[in-house]
C-alpha cells in the first residue's frame, strides 16, 4: 500500500503535471497507486478490497511537491514496482486502467488512449526494456 505522500507524487505525475489535464483540480488515488479523475471509479476500484482511496486536490499536490517531478527523480522502489507490474500484467482490454496508468507513468507517447493502442505501446516498451 502506498503512503499519502507517494499517492500525491503519482497524482502530480499522472494528472496535475500534464498539460492536457490542466482543468482537473481533484483526483482520487487508491492506496494501490491507481489514480482516477472520477470519484465513482475510485469507489468501484476499492470496493471489496482492504484499501481505501484519498482525495487529492491540485492545491494540495502543488504545496507538497516541487514544481515538476520527472520519472528519473522518483523513488527507485516505485520505478522497480511499476516495472514489475508491467512485466506481470496481461496486456488485454480488461486491464485498461492499469495499462493506461503504466503508459502515463513511463511517459510512453501514444496517438490516443484506446485499449489496442495501449497494448501495442506497452508491448513495444516491454521489448525495449527487456533487451
Amino acid at each position: 500500500m502506498k503512503s499519502l505522500a507517494e499517492l500525491i507524487e503519482l497524482a502530480v505525475l499522472f494528472v496535475f503535471g500534464l498539460e492536457k489535464y490542466e482543468n482537473i483540480n481533484v483526483v482520487y488515488a487508491a492506496e494501490d497507486g491507481n489514480v482516477f479523475t472520477d470519484e465513482n471509479r475510485a469507489k468501484i476500484h476499492v470496493k471489496g478490497k482492504e484499501m481505501k482511496y484519498h482525495t487529492i486536490t491540485r492545491t494540495e499536490a502543488e504545496q507538497t511537491q516541487p514544481e515538476k517531478k520527472v520519472v528519473d527523480e522518483l523513488d527507485e522502489n516505485l520505478i522497480a514496482e511499476k516495472t514489475k507490474e508491467l512485466e506481470e500484467l496481461e496486456l488485454v482490454s480488461a486491464n485498461y486502467q492499469k495499462m493506461k496508468s503504466l503508459v502515463l507513468f513511463f511517459g510512453i507517447e501514444t496517438p490516443d488512449l484506446k485499449a489496442d493502442t495501449l497494448i501495442d505501446a506497452l508491448t513495444q516498451y516491454k521489448t525495449k526494456i527487456s533487451a
